[in-house]
């Protein structure tokens, strides 16, 4: 990998009681809101869905994709 590859990732854990969630997941890589995107069927089976990645660019700086509607914590 050459220093000018991003690498793309994401740690997304459902917001279960955690002080000012704006969503019902979490990022704890960039820690940011994220929607779920489950239709109600996958839902009711406790499923979860997104479309958030993160990107971890050279220097070592983390930072949410604005895809998928995330919003950073601002806690």
């Amino acid at each position: 990998m050459s220093k000018d590859d991003k690498v793309l990732y994401d740690d997304v854990i459902e917001s279960h009681g955690m002080k000012g969630a704006k969503y019902s997941l979490y990022c704890k890589t960039c820690d940011s809101w994220v929607p779920n995107t489950a239709n109600y069927e996958m839902k009711k089976e406790g499923c979860v869905a997104h479309s958030h990645s993160c990107i971890k660019y050279p220097d070592g700086t983390i930072r949410g994709r604005d895809s998928g509607g995330a919003v950073p914590n601002e806690s």
